[in-house]
């Protein structure tokens, strides 16, 4: 049960992006960790494993740093988060190769190099090897990871209720199964407790693909009578929720509250709706720009055959308004510019020194790109009527760019110290994630913090809402289709 489990801290420490190779990660991780935040979450697929052993470095170099810190780090001290679900890179290597067996009925096959199962083979074996990297004796919460890959296999939109209804009951048969199978994992003693991760927590109960969760603590008896356990250990759910994605917040997250279970939430800053998808982030404008691009284009002009890139330099820079949002920036940086440049690059034979001044402009092109797309989502928030109000010049003058799921990256900003207002002219990703911690049904809002200076905005948040006033109830209204702008 939750009761098990220490209180969460608000903001949770998010690895799908952290690793060793990345000194920064180590250092970004250890910060939060001194700041006050408690929750780690990670998965066994994370940078292939990766994510898990940085988990382990960092915790054990704490808990050796007696002179640094006011005292050791102790494992009871952090809560993590683990997950399984996912066979991919070596895990499918070891899959394919023997070494763990799961029978062919019950493994789904999303690409060739990224299948799923949540069979209790696979998960007695993610288990040992997450309590492997992680170099601990037990696990606080482990979570079945995305387990509606059943559904998205066998169902589609256009697919009869009857024949929605018949899967969804294997889907459940299957969670049950695995279930048991953590409930004789919470008897071991190698997880504390259990529950599941899943993006379909998050959709209507009209959609074929979403997961019912108000029968979840009746097969969670089930597997702990089954098992031979007094009391079930399921504790947690988690789901992605963010200002304009509620429905998750409203459905799981309230019944999970209501029934005293903890909700952890992901995805905060990227918003995926039918009015179009949204990076809920304020981008200063670079500065930089318009000089990276004169150079660029001034160094390939005085050569006489790379007229095809200084036309592509110009092309780019007529449309840096038009891209619909930073996911479709992203999607033609991968599939058209980066590809032409390539090829172009190849037919002229130039130096690194070219390639360098290309990159250049290739990274100072992105922050413009991004910026144009913040202010559309700035200016559509506002509209909105929900109590955000754009802050002017006050996000370039200081230079408050976030990441896609991250928490502030401006490193020469840090959150200001009042409390969190609704009414403050503050950049979009603090308002967003200001009121995202403050709903009562959430115990737990995942970031992905990979600087640093991310760390220390994180904690400085925390610092505020804890300042802040009771948690907020308000909801946005639905926006009216066809009015919203894709950024």
């Amino acid at each position: 049960m939750a009761s098990k489990l220490p209180p969460f801290s608000k903001i949770g420490f998010g690895t799908y992006r952290t690793g060793l190779e990345v000194p920064g990660h180590a250092a970004a991780m250890r910060t939060c960790l001194m700041g006050g935040i408690n929750v780690i979450d990670t998965s066994t697929n994370f940078l292939d494993g990766d994510a898990e052993r940085l988990i382990t470095v960092v915790m054990h170099t704490m808990a050796e740093e007696v002179d640094a810190l006011p005292r050791p780090l102790l494992r009871q001290d952090v809560v993590i988060v683990s997950k399984a679900g996912y066979i991919q890179g070596k895990t499918l290597h070891r899959f394919q190769s023997g070494e763990f067996r799961v029978p062919e009925s019950d493994v789904i096959t999303y690409s060739t190099d990224c299948l799923h199962s949540i069979h209790p083979n696979f998960i007695r074996d993610q288990i040992a090897q997450s309590l492997e990297r992680l170099g601990t004796d037990y696990i606080d919460v482990y979570l079945l990871h995305n387990p509606e890959y059943y559904l998205l296999k066998n169902v589609t939109t256009e697919s009869p209720e009857a024949q929605v209804a018949l899967h969804r009951q294997r889907m459940f048969e299957r969670i049950k199964s695995a279930f048991e199978e953590l409930e004789h994992e919470a008897g071991r003693g190698r997880i504390r407790s259990y529950g599941i991760s899943s993006n379909s927590f998050s959709l209507k109960e009209t959609d074929p693909f979403f997961l019912p969760y108000e029968g979840l603590l009746e097969l969670a008896a089930q597997a702990a009578q089954a098992a031979g356990n007094m009391t079930h250990s399921f504790s947690t759910v988690q789901f992605p929720a963010n200002i304009l994605e509620q429905e998750g917040l409203k459905g799981c997250g309230q019944w999970a509250h209501d029934h005293g279970l903890r909700v952890l939430v992901n995805r905060p800053l990227n918003a995926f709706t039918a009015q179009g998808s949204f990076r809920l982030a304020s981008y200063a404008r670079p500065e930089a720009y318009q000089r990276v691009r004169d150079e660029v284009i001034a160094h390939f002009s005085s050569r006489g055959d790379t007229w095809a890139i200084v036309n592509l330099i110009r092309e780019l820079d007529q449309m840096q308004t038009e891209f619909g949002s930073t996911f479709h920036y992203e999607h033609a940086l991968a599939q058209n510019i980066i590809p032409v440049m390539k090829q172009t690059i190849r037919a002229l034979f130039l130096q690194e020194s070219d390639t360098t001044l290309l990159q250049q402009f290739l990274d100072v092109y992105k922050e413009m790109v991004r910026h144009h797309c913040s202010m559309r989502t700035e200016k559509f928030v506002e509209e909105l009527g929900i109590g955000y109000r754009r802050p002017r010049r006050a996000v370039e003058e200081n230079g408050g760019a976030a990441a896609a799921d991250e928490v502030g990256t401006g490193a020469s900003r840090e959150l200001r110290p009042a409390a969190v207002s609704e009414s403050d002219q503050v950049p979009l990703e603090e308002f967003c994630l200001g009121w995202l911690v403050r709903q009562p049904q959430v115990d737990c809002v995942l970031n992905g913090i990979t600087r640093e200076s991310y760390a220390r905005t994180a904690l400085s948040l925390l610092r505020r809402v804890s300042e802040a006033q009771p948690p907020s109830t308000s909801t946005i209204p639905t926006p009216v289709p066809g009015t919203a702008v894709s950024t």
